[in-house]
């Protein structure tokens, strides 16, 4: 085992959008909503609380 620190990556996408918030929202939050924007057999398991997966 090397002495190498493990960088820590990350990837920052923006995007706008000409909705309300709310729709934004819920699409992104909503598993029927987001099957609008993916196949039908995707599935979504989504944790909003603070720190979730």
């Amino acid at each position: 085992m090397d002495d190498h620190t493990t960088e820590s990556r990350s990837l920052k996408i923006v995007r706008s959008f000409n909705a309300a918030p709310e729709i934004i929202f819920d699409a992104f939050t909503k598993p029927e909503a987001m099957a609008v924007w993916w196949t039908d057999d995707t599935e979504f398991d989504i944790d909003l609380r603070v720190g979730g997966r």
